[in-house]
């Protein structure tokens, strides 16, 4: 029942008179969808003309780097004969692109993975028009911890120190970032703890934590180091902003 809805999901979403291509990372949601689009293509699918005789897919690789995901791209690329554009983003690019990548993002981030898939959305806008990609997999099949919750009773406290735990013993997991492994692991046990009525205030809190109160955290620790660093940069005159950055 799930394959086949899952099937036709995917299928739906290629109806287009643009080309369409897939987002691929070494994670099980978007090789899940890259697999159905290779399947709908072989299966000569009406809907599948949108890809042009051709699976196109983009992904963001970091050689040489522990959280590189190349090596499952490639085993997700070999299996559906997928025609694959790799970008690479890099420190210096980052440092360089910051400004236009702020103003695109226009809210505060907790990592520089949002700078991965912008460099992966360029890449690809290319050559398609459209992309399917996996995010929100998570939430919808496994969850985060709180839409994992369900009714048993626990101290709160010990639900968000016991998350913090978890969290700190999976970020040094030999696991590849997308692979959603930290999520589903995080969400079994805590699933056990999290009584349903306390759901919309574990959010809530549990949110803060892993945004605002991380980036608090972090301009508080790493503030004279960013200042240092971006001392004397050159940029860009705007209409709102001055020839080049200087900080105190």
């Amino acid at each position: 029942m799930f394959r086949s809805l899952f099937r036709a999901s995917v299928e739906r979403r290629l109806v287009s008179e643009v080309p369409v291509g897939s987002c691929l990372s070494g994670g099980v949601d978007s090789t899940t969808i890259v697999g159905l689009m290779s399947e709908l293509l072989n299966d000569e699918a009406p809907d599948a003309a949108s890809l042009r005789g051709q699976l196109k897919t983009f992904s963001a690789v970091f050689d040489g780097d522990p959280i590189d995901e190349r090596a499952y791209i490639e085993v997700a690329v070999e299996s559906t004969g997928a025609d694959t554009t790799y970008t690479n983003p890099t420190s210096p690019e980052f440092i360089d692109e910051l400004r236009d990548f702020v103003w695109h993002q226009e809210e505060p981030i907790v990592s520089t993975g949002p700078y991965a898939q912008w460099c992966v959305m360029r890449s690809a806008r290319e050559q398609v028009t459209v992309l399917l990609d996996g995010q929100g997999g998570d939430e919808l099949l496994a969850g985060y911890v709180a839409l994992r919750a369900i009714g048993i009773e626990a101290n709160f406290v010990d639900v968000l120190l016991l998350q913090t735990l978890i969290t700190f013993l999976l970020y040094f997991a030999p696991t590849p970032g997308a692979s959603g492994v930290a999520e589903v692991l995080s969400a079994a046990v805590m699933s056990v703890y999290l009584p349903r009525e306390l759901t919309p205030l574990y959010t809530i809190i549990w949110r803060l934590i892993l945004s605002w109160f991380t980036i608090a955290a972090g301009f508080f620790v790493f503030s004279s180091w960013v200042r240092e660093g971006l001392r004397g940069v050159e940029v860009e005159p705007t209409d709102c902003a001055p020839k080049a950055v200087r900080l105190p």
